[in-house]
């Protein structure tokens, strides 16, 4: 038995009842010692296993059979495609996941997680290139308790934007940053149909102007956007009431 996986055993036989467990950057994080956990500690309830390369399809099924009471699941650049993303289905209780940097996973996987995960509150997609415009719509349409969405670099433009803005009656903190296909009109229309929404990431959008943020600014003063240059303008205003004096030479 390697060293790794002994390790583990004595962690998951010591402690049956652990419910939370961080193992981020961890490289010599495998299979072996993940699944141990999913047969020894059904209780887990949070598990983070980010950027363990050494982790694939395989003991992630596991974590969603002997694991079912997870409600915090982070798997960014592990080593997954669809076949063990569609079984995180199973995960009734889950309420945050992050599938971040997985680039193989397609929406018909992230269609079954939001079909059957509906108490999810928090999801990041980002990085992942396939997942475009109808994906975000399923997202919005069986999201129904989601708050948060993240999909940082992927292939969303302003009908995603309209599509959340149609749907989603409860997202409040939504980050599109480096989308290059959201312009203006896609921020004016979700900044209008989308209620919940409080903050709106789109750092990186190139497309979008600054007159235009200027105007939402003050035409939706509850709605925190996030650009290079409203999050400058925000830190010289701040400097400036904490005393700082800036030469306007």
């Amino acid at each position: 038995m390697k060293v790794q996986e002994c390790l583990f055993c004595k962690v998951a036989e010591g402690c049956p009842d652990l419910v939370e467990l961080q193992l981020t950057q961890c490289k010599k994080i495998n299979d072996d010692g993940v699944m141990v956990l999913a047969k020894k500690c059904h209780q887990l309830k949070r598990l983070m296993v980010d950027h363990c390369g050494g982790i694939t399809d395989k003991s992630v099924i596991e974590l969603t059979v002997g694991c079912p009471l997870l409600e915090y699941l982070t798997l960014t650049t592990c080593n997954l495609t669809d076949k063990s993303i569609q079984e995180i289905k199973k995960l009734q209780s889950l309420k945050v996941l992050d599938i971040s940097s997985i680039p193989s996973i397609t929406p018909t996987a992230i269609l079954q997680v939001m079909k059957n995960c509906t108490l999810l509150e928090c999801i990041n997609l980002s990085l992942n290139p396939l997942v475009d415009d109808k994906c975000i719509e399923m997202v919005a349409k069986y999201g129904s308790n989601l708050k948060r969405l993240y999909c940082v670099s992927c292939a969303i433009t302003d009908k995603g934007l309209e599509m959340i803005g149609q749907y989603s009656k409860t997202i409040q903190h939504l980050d599109v940053g480096w989308c290059q296909g959201v312009t203006d009109k896609g921020v004016r229309t979700i900044s209008l149909t989308c209620p919940s929404l409080r903050y709106l990431g789109l750092i990186r959008c190139d497309s979008v102007t600054i007159k235009t943020m200027e105007e939402l600014v003050e035409q939706y003063p509850y709605i925190e956007y996030s650009t290079f240059v409203l999050a400058s303008m925000r830190l010289i205003e701040r400097a400036r009431q904490q005393g700082f004096r800036f030469d306007s030479s």
